[in-house]
């Protein structure tokens, strides 16, 4: 994978030389399974940094690199991702120096395999992005220690694939607060992409500077990725919301076309589809991080949150009716359970779902585990 830019006590230059042996690199990392790495062969060692400021944030931060090591593992198998060696997880320099510290996370995204010459190079960032880099940063912005204490200003992404063969990736610089907006959904990833600084690197050209324009792929679920992300979310909810449009009887690829439409403040998607189909909205980091600023108020001003919530809070409304004289159901879940239901067993049937976050409810939850 990417090898680490410029970790501190080394230079732009050689910085630069370690990013590019992405090709040799990332085909090694892919053989090695993340079960078979050790958390002191990926985050980088104390003596390994020439500088003192290096050593200094090694030694105050490696455990924290530690706990994200443990996160990313306890996301992925060994089979999704693997972590560069000795390099994985680290501090480094912007390119160029810009004399700022960022919390290095480098690896492997090893069934991130583009075979078709159809997708352009752009198309694969967003496509591998889209998939992984969300929940990666939500595990470093996870150790808020290390970015309130203004130690380090942000976060190097070091992600990479292979198309073709050729092995390629992206370096991504962002500051701390663009981490924070992002994984708590107040940017898109578009503004991800625009607020802070790429580099792509595809096989034996060198690392240049990119402008990424974010290819959104679709959050519907269909078929076989839609069973499984069923399963996934009741074995873990995470305090996301799931919603499931289905037939009442399942007849395969005899089911009912239906014509979606969800809309969200001034938001509106429309389309025709098959059931079943659903779609996974993550909230809980957003929640985690509400909650936590929430427990520092004062009585007075968390009732006086909890009511500004409520009135803020969207509400998307989903909108169904079924193409033929099949009935069709949809239900909506807040971490595993329902929290809005409609049928409607007659032919060309309407469901309505009316969503949303039940704020008051998650705030006054003490307990934050939970959130």
């Amino acid at each position: 994978m990417l090898s680490g830019p410029m970790r501190y006590g080394e230079n732009v230059i050689k910085g630069i030389r370690l990013t590019v042996l992405l090709a040799g690199v990332l085909l090694s990392c892919c053989s090695i399974s993340m079960a078979s790495q050790k958390v002191k062969a990926v985050v980088s060692p104390i003596d390994s940094y020439s500088t003192q400021r290096g050593k200094d944030l090694a030694t105050k931060y490696n455990g924290k690199l530690e706990s994200i090591y443990n996160l990313v593992k306890a996301k992925y198998k060994s089979s999704e991702f693997s972590f560069v060696p000795k390099d994985g997880l680290s501090f480094c320099k912007g390119i160029p120096d810009d004399g700022k510290a960022y919390v290095s996370l480098g690896g492997g995204l090893n069934k991130m395999v583009f075979n078709t010459s159809q997708t352009d190079f752009n198309k694969r960032v967003s496509a591998s992005f889209g998939k992984y880099g969300r929940t990666l940063l939500e595990q470093v912005m996870s150790q808020a220690e290390m970015f309130d204490s203004n130690d380090v200003d942000g976060v190097c992404l070091r992600i990479g694939w292979v198309a073709k063969g050729i092995s390629e990736g992206v370096v991504i610089y962002t500051a701390t607060q663009v981490c924070r907006e992002f994984v708590s959904s107040k940017i898109s990833a578009q503004e991800f992409f625009n607020k802070g600084t790429t580099y792509g690197v595809q096989g034996n050209n060198g690392m240049k500077k990119i402008e990424v324009v974010y290819q959104e792929e679709s959050i519907y679920l269909t078929g076989k990725e839609l069973k499984d992300a069923v399963t996934l979310y009741f074995n873990n909810p995470n305090n996301d919301i799931f919603v499931l449009i289905e037939p009442i009887e399942d007849n395969g690829w005899l089911n009912p076309t239906i014509h979606y439409q969800c809309t969200t403040g001034n938001n509106n998607v429309s389309f025709e589809t098959q059931t079943p189909i659903g779609f996974r909205l993550p909230c809980g980091v957003m929640l985690t991080d509400l909650k936590k600023k929430f427990n520092d108020f004062s009585p007075t001003e968390k009732s006086q949150a909890v009511i500004m919530m409520q009135m803020r809070m969207p509400t998307m409304v989903i909108v169904c009716q079924s193409q033929s004289e099949t009935g069709i159901q949809g239900k909506a879940y807040f971490n595993g359970k329902e929290l809005a239901s409609s049928i409607a067993n007659i032919p060309y049937g309407v469901v309505s779902l009316s969503v949303e976050i039940p704020i008051a409810e998650v705030l006054k939850n003490d307990d934050v585990s939970h959130i």
